[in-house]
């Protein structure tokens, strides 16, 4: 009898070993797919994906770009009632920012002042994001665009954001000249 219990006891325990793992993993899988990323390595995996979603996306750079001196990059996917939140943040030589802003003014692309009626976005991530920033401090490592940089917005209605605070789409292209910066930003509820 003793024999047969320990069987028994022993199936049990590999049983719930099993089926442990398993929700850990799935726990594990849905935790990483769901988190905050802040990878700038996974940048362009994660626009290539978001592409599929539709236009408002393909204004996004497809890679970081090459001449890129110091970045930062935060996603927040869309989860149950959450809206995509996708940032890109990059210091790039003059030369480069000028051209860009060249193409930007040429483009057709609204360009804004303030982003009345609608409030300023958090899309400012500070450099050298880590989890901690993320875990603890989200709301001081992502600030509001400084008033210096100027603004082009893609497929965005301010006035529409406004009336549908909760189910709206904002996508822009901010250069600062003076920071010789750029900051591509998506929020899509």
């Amino acid at each position: 009898m003793n024999f047969v219990l320990r069987i028994l006891l022993l199936v049990f325990i590999g049983m719930a070993l099993l089926i442990g793992g398993c929700v850990w993993t799935v726990k594990q899988e849905i935790y990483e797919s769901m988190g905050t990323k802040i990878d700038v390595a996974r940048y362009s995996e994660i626009v290539e994906a978001r592409r599929v979603w539709g236009e408002g996306y393909k204004f996004l750079p497809k890679v970081v770009p090459f001449e890129t001196e110091e970045a930062s990059f935060v996603h927040t996917p869309h989860f149950l009632q959450g809206g995509d939140y996708l940032t890109l943040r990059v210091r790039l030589p003059a030369a480069h920012i000028a051209k860009l802003l060249t193409e930007l003014e040429q483009s057709g692309r609204t360009e804004v002042k303030t982003f009345t009626p609608a409030p300023t976005p958090r899309c400012y991530p500070k450099w050298n994001l880590t989890e901690d920033d993320m875990e603890k401090r989200s709301y001081e490592s992502i600030t509001e665009l400084p008033s210096d940089f100027r603004v082009f917005l893609f497929r965005t209605d301010l006035k529409d954001i406004e009336k549908n605070w909760n189910h709206n789409f904002l996508a822009l292209t901010a250069v600062s000249v003076e920071r010789r910066e750029v900051v591509y930003h998506v929020e899509n509820w």
